[in-house]
């Protein structure tokens, strides 16, 4: 295990100790793990070879001896390697040697390695185990069947074969490999598969108590693929939302640095859907020294959620990878705006600094026409870290129509983000695009960088139902707008108070009084400040009356109750008796009937003059509720009314009566059960 981690570390310390691991003669098992290791690694050492070959020994043990061949065979490249391994296998004294360098020498696309081969099936000339293995390593080359294939099939394939140029007879062997390869790797991606279901289940099988350990020992197995089942199964009951243990968690951070890399993939995996803080540390410890770019790439994603500043360094080192994908998982990683803003709070050098490699990757790796999701993430990862450097070129990129629509609005959310108004101007000019995400997008971005009302016409545009057809695109625009209001001049607010009184074709009369209080408010807060209480009073008399068009009735209710108030102390007798017929409407709307009925027998107690009006206002409202089939709350209205003292004007008393009898009756048809000889409702039916 310890050989097979310094294999997933760079660098000579980690060389040096697998050399002297080689070396180690007073320790064979040392010897047989650092072999085995190596035999699994992709990217051999050559200055590994000399050790190795030194364990090919008649003085060696078996397993040693096999495990140092079949890491040889790794040598693909050195023609040196295959020429010795060949002469052990022809020329060799010690028939374990000879074995596992015929073994060693199947691995080799090669035609001398045929020839060799054919060579030694003969048994005339050679020993049987000789010639099972030859003809063994001959099957594993070529992918015919070892035991169904006679010295004579073999001679004959090879004549068929043995004038053909090196290069043809390699490519051939190798198509032929590499499609035993994909059935070989679909057949274990099947078995993995079915692992993982049966471990599972076995897990779902076992009580919560014991569930722990189940899946502790999943994860300590000694083949790797168990553990990295072990870690799917973890993936699997987080992203349920089922409880991971501690002590599950502590054993997938020992696992970041397993010599396996498809453990390692899975743990990260598994680390990332946990969310587990915790793991950072040996999270960076293994993305510095780790070599596999899909592992790396998977433990960007258990990096991401953390926002942990300390991982910006090593992720930015994984934009150079070969693999867009690995560059693209650090990419996303870095954009996180919470992790930029830690970082912009602890370290501004290095946020501007990673903004400007961030670019830098962005010019040398990507184009506007292919690689548009590596670059919308760059991109995003520059709006993260904040960095206004990069103000100028990010609006020069937003100024280009090249730029895919991701990439557009990957763009206006990190100019958004630099918080800059010098940038509005460009900002604006994305509100027009026929892409309705990047219009969404300029608008948010223009709520961000705007410091004025100058932008007012083009959000008009994006709010005007004619102009925008997205309703997400609308909405957002008005938000933009409520928060500019605050920045308007007051003659514009009032511009802006006119225009909304009407009602559009494609909005309701509750919207648009919706909308029309957001300026109404700024308006009277303005007037308040100054000291200027009859404007005051007009300014809460147009909220108290738009509000009750906009269905907020408490709102309604208390700028009303404010601007009676003002009307009595200036003694304005006009605005007194318009505000008192709205103030009853809304207190009557919000379904505040006894404060109704109070407030009407206040009014008429101080001046019989307000009884027409207000006693109209009760039965206005009683008919709607009539008309809505609210029965109950018609009833109820009525009977607070007409037990009012003083009562209410005359006709109006008169007409709740009638309208009394009708609900009355009403309530009569409803409570009957048909096809029951009109019983009511709750009568017994025996």
């Amino acid at each position: 295990m310890a050989a097979r981690r310094l294999l997933a570390r760079p660098g000579p310390d980690a060389r040096t100790a697998l050399r002297d691991a080689l070396i180690e003669i007073r320790q064979p098992n040392v010897q047989l793990a650092a072999a085995k290791a190596l035999a699994e690694n992709p990217t051999p050492d050559p200055a590994l070879v000399t050790p190795l070959f030194a364990l090919v020994d008649p003085t060696s043990r078996k397993d040693i001896v096999d495990a140092a061949s079949s890491a040889l065979g790794a040598y693909k490249a050195d023609a040196d390697v295959l020429t010795r391994l060949l002469s052990l296998a022809r020329d060799g004294s010690d028939l374990t040697i000879r074995l596992a360098a015929i073994k060693s020498s199947g691995t080799f696309v090669e035609k001398r390695v045929a020839q060799t081969l054919l060579d030694l099936i003969d048994p005339s000339t050679q020993p049987p185990a000789i010639n099972q293995a030859a003809k063994e390593a001959l099957a594993y080359m070529t992918g015919m069947q070892a035991d169904a294939t006679t010295n004579d099939d073999w001679r004959t394939w090879w004549n068929a074969n043995r004038e053909r140029p090196d290069a043809q007879f390699k490519a051939d062997l190798v198509q032929s490999r590499a499609g035993r390869y994909d059935a070989t790797m679909q057949q274990m991606n099947d078995l993995e598969a079915e692992v993982v279901r049966m471990l599972q289940e076995q897990v779902q099988r076992t009580t919560p108590a014991d569930r722990a350990e189940v899946l502790l020992r999943t994860l300590r197995a000694t083949q790797p693929a168990i553990r990295a089942a072990g870690a799917r199964i973890v993936t699997n009951a987080a992203v349920n939302g089922e409880f991971v243990p501690p002590a599950v968690k502590e054993q997938l951070r020992s696992l970041i640095g397993d010599a396996d890399p498809d453990v390692r993939r899975q743990t990260a995996l598994a680390l990332a859907v946990i969310n587990d803080a915790d793991a950072i540390v040996p999270l960076l410890t293994q993305l510095n020294q780790e070599t596999d770019s899909t592992v790396m790439a998977a433990i960007a994603q258990a990096i991401a959620p953390i926002r942990d500043p300390r991982s910006v360094q090593p992720l930015l080192k994984m934009l150079a990878d070969p693999r867009l994908e690995t560059a693209q998982a650090a990419s996303t990683a870095l954009s996180d705006p919470e992790l930029g803003k830690r970082l912009r709070t602890t370290d501004p050098t290095l946020a501007d600094n990673a903004a400007e490699q961030l670019m830098s990757t962005l010019r040398s790796r990507t184009t506007p026409q292919d690689t548009s999701d590596l670059r919308a993430e760059l991109v995003k990862a520059v709006g993260a870290m904040q960095s206004k450097l990069q103000g100028s070129p990010l609006a020069k990129l937003l100024r280009s129509r090249a730029e895919v629509p991701k990439v557009r609005r990957a763009l206006l959310g990190a100019v958004g983000a630099l918080k800059m108004p010098e940038l509005a101007e460009g900002v604006v000019e994305s509100m027009d695009d026929p892409d309705r995400g990047v219009r969404l997008a300029a608008v948010r971005a223009l709520g961000q960088v705007a410091d004025s009302f100058a932008q007012q016409n083009q959000l008009a545009d994006r709010i005007d139902p004619a102009k925008e057809s997205d309703a997400e695109v609308q909405e957002a625009a008005w938000t933009v707008l409520s928060e500019l209001f605050k920045l308007a001049p007051s003659n514009q607010l009032e511009s802006w108070e006119f225009k909304l009184q009407g009602q559009g074709p494609n909005e309701s009369l509750a919207q648009r009084a919706a909308r029309r209080l957001v300026v109404l408010r700024i308006l009277r807060d303005r007037v308040r400040a100054s000291g200027d209480v009859n404007a005051l009073a007009g300014r809460e008399q147009q909220i108290g009356e738009a509000a009750i068009d906009a269905g907020f009735f408490d709102e309604s209710i208390t700028a009303l109750r404010s601007a009676l108030s003002i009307a009595i102390k200036t003694k304005d007798a006009v605005r007194e008796e318009l505000v008192a017929e709205k103030l009853m409407r809304a207190l009557l709307r919000a379904r505040r009937f006894d404060e109704a009925i109070t407030f009407y027998q206040q009014q008429i107690a101080k001046d019989k003059r307000f009884q027409v009006a207000l006693s109209a206002e009760i039965r206005s409202e009683v008919e709607r509720l009539f008309e809505l089939k609210d029965l109950e709350n018609s009833k109820r209205l009525i009977n607070a009314a007409l037990a009012s003292n003083p009562g209410l004007e005359v006709t109006q008393a008169n007409i709740l009566r009638m309208l009394k009898d009708r609900i009355e009756d009403k309530s009569k048809e409803q409570n009957l059960i048909p096809g029951r000889n009109n019983l009511p409702m709750n009568a017994r039916v025996d």
